[in-house]
């Protein structure tokens, strides 16, 4: 309930398991503690603590820790209800037997993209978008879509919070130019990661509207940028397109206000 204010301990607890990432899936407590700037002790009786529950696990030849299998159980009742994971599911399936490629659908709630659903490409060498993965670099595609498609003010606020990894510095110049791809995102209707943030990764990024004709979601493309041509891009381009849109009118969103 609203001004209902949670115990410290719950609050940090939450704070411990947000710190662990697709970019860093393993932690020690000395690199919590510096992330939140906890006290060590307290860090490691809490993580201790949720270890005990199976929220972490600990690598005992590393002494680090990672998510545990606990948070599926946690978030399965989630999963299983979203709207727009159901309805984007059989959407998922068809794009990868038609591209070849990994498909995967990430619902956006604030500025960072999670994966809650995908369908991996079937051939040996791929690029997964793993369910739970959360994104929060500048170079993901993903994110700039995110930011691109909401009210320009919101998007200057999340900019300037400081929550992005790997923003350009926040000179006069730098702004523009990340204004600008923000714009170029918005006017295109899509947003690409070709090796920005590693570089062996494609992916090419479609939004999803919600009935009200807010982004809600995004439709991942990903692959082996080895193996993305001329003609492979422009396939990829169709179908993860054509896909956000129909997903987001069975959303309920106008088709009329969609950017295609």
């Amino acid at each position: 309930m609203e001004g209902v204010a949670l115990p410290s301990s719950l609050l940090n607890g939450f704070r411990i398991l947000e710190c662990f990432t697709a970019s860093e899936p393993n932690l020690g407590v000395t690199e919590v503690s510096r992330i939140l700037g906890m006290h060590k002790s307290t860090v490691s009786r809490m993580m201790n603590g949720l270890q005990s529950i199976g929220y972490l696990q600990r690598d005992e030849q590393t002494d680090k820790y990672h998510l545990g299998t606990a948070l599926l159980t946690l978030a399965s009742p989630l999963l299983s209800n979203l709207d727009v994971r159901t309805i984007a599911h059989p959407f998922l399936i068809d794009e990868t037997r038609k591209t070849g490629e990994t498909t995967a659908i990430a619902v956006i709630e604030d500025f960072d993209p999670i994966v809650v659903d995908q369908v991996p490409s079937p051939k040996l060498v791929k690029h997964t978008q793993e369910i739970g993965t959360r994104y929060r670099g500048w170079s993901s595609a993903s994110v700039r879509l995110s930011l691109a498609f909401r009210k320009l003010e919101e998007a200057q606020g999340i900019i300037a919070s400081g929550r992005i990894e790997g923003l350009p510095d926040s000179d006069g110049t730098e702004m523009r130019s990340v204004s600008e791809e923000l714009t170029d995102i918005r006017d295109k209707g899509y947003a690409v990661n070709s090796g920005q943030s590693d570089p062996l990764e494609f992916s090419f990024v479609a939004p999803v509207f919600d009935i009200n004709c807010r982004l809600t979601a995004a439709v991942i493309s990903a692959a082996p940028l080895s193996r993305i041509t001329e003609d492979s891009f422009a396939l990829i381009q169709k179908n993860v397109i054509a896909d956000a849109r129909e997903i987001s009118i069975r959303l309920g969103c106008n088709p009329n206000k969609l950017p295609w």
